[in-house]
């Protein structure tokens, strides 16, 4: 029996009409009599998506914070709606492709492996019960031996029905290199969409005291692009949601009420990834090898040093059901070394 039919109306950009009149010509059909089936093939496809993927996201939080010294803090988490049991939930991150293309190199392989494996300050996969990380735990676990990627499949063992929260904490130290001629004048994080999420925020955090260069202060800024998972970048993307600061902390007392806002948003950002850092990267917490996430003290000592820093760059990026396969690259520019000239 075929299900029951309602009809809705709503308003679209000319210019979205003009993309589905291209889609259903490319389909062979005729646009002044198809386009209404072709859009309804295109929201069914949407709605089927949703519902055959084994999980989806509900909203996913990514917090990137650089330090005054290059290194790179990332927190994210999402909070999944399983459509299907689930046995065993994939996780990883992964440095910046470059890292890779250097590995294949066979002159310098072990080299940049030993480099890069050194460098990890800690790597943390959780998966929690519930929509919040830090409330139920179902299982954590740390990758120890990956350079390039660090991996984890984590048996969640939940079924259909069920919310969940995956997690990833990490720390890269010396991440964001200076500025060389011939190089790309910008550094970048990205964050890959690769489920149906209802919705995405990232928050980015730049230390301005990475820019021991008192001259480039002025000219620098954060962005964003899009890619496919391709790398391939989208000409022109308007987010309906971003926002940028360049804010001092604390906040002086004839700053608008904007800024206030703006700071509080950083305030809190900060806030919860320090409280989430200490939580994991402590003596008391241990992954299932008997040992602390971050193994050694030094490595401890200053993932808990890190501070909210008085003058920073502020990126807030929201998106409501963004594009699966796609990638969000966070970047902003990198230092260039000082120079001293002699008179």
């Amino acid at each position: 029996m075929a299900e029951n039919a309602r009809n809705f109306t709503f308003r679209v950009r000319e210019s979205w009409i003009e993309t589905l009149e291209k889609l259903t010509q490319g389909l062979g059909l005729d646009p002044s009599r198809d386009r209404s089936r072709v859009l309804r093939e295109l929201v069914e496809r949407e709605s089927n998506f949703w519902e055959l993927s084994p999980y989806v996201s509900e909203s996913t939080r990514v917090f990137i914070f650089i330090s005054e010294s290059g290194t790179k803090l990332y927190w994210g988490y999402q909070n999944l709606f399983l459509n299907a049991n689930c046995e065993e939930l994939q996780t990883a991150i992964a440095l910046k492709p470059e890292w890779k293309e250097n590995v294949e190199s066979p002159d310098d392989r072990a080299e940049v492996i030993r480099d890069a494996r050194e460098r990890w300050l800690i790597n943390y996969f959780g998966a929690w019960a519930g929509a919040k990380p830090g409330k139920q735990l179902i299982v954590h676990t740390t990758d120890r031996t990956g350079a390039i990627v660090k991996y984890a499949a984590l048996p969640a063992n939940q079924q259909q029905g069920a919310r969940l929260v995956r997690e990833i904490l990490a720390a890269y130290r010396g991440y964001v290199a200076p500025y060389r001629p011939g190089t790309v004048a910008h550094d970048r994080t990205d964050v890959p969409v690769q489920i149906p999420t209802l919705e995405i925020e990232i928050h980015l955090i730049v230390d301005v005291r990475f820019y021991s260069n008192l001259i480039q202060r002025k000219s620098v800024a954060l962005s964003y692009h899009l890619s496919n998972l391709d790398r391939k970048e989208f000409p022109t993307v308007q987010l309906p949601e971003i926002t940028w600061v360049h804010g001092r902390y604390p906040l002086p007392r004839n700053a608008r009420k904007a800024m206030t806002q703006a700071v509080a948003a950083v305030s809190d950002s900060m806030s919860n990834l320090r409280a989430r850092i200490l939580d994991i990267a402590g003596d008391t917490v241990s992954a299932p090898d008997g040992k602390p996430f971050a193994e050694a003290p030094a490595q401890r000592d200053e993932l808990r040093a890190i501070e909210l820093p008085e003058e920073y760059l502020f990126g807030l990026l929201r998106w409501r059901f963004p594009n699966p396969s796609v990638l969000i690259s966070m970047t902003w520019n990198r230092p260039e070394p000082v120079t001293t000239g002699t008179t």
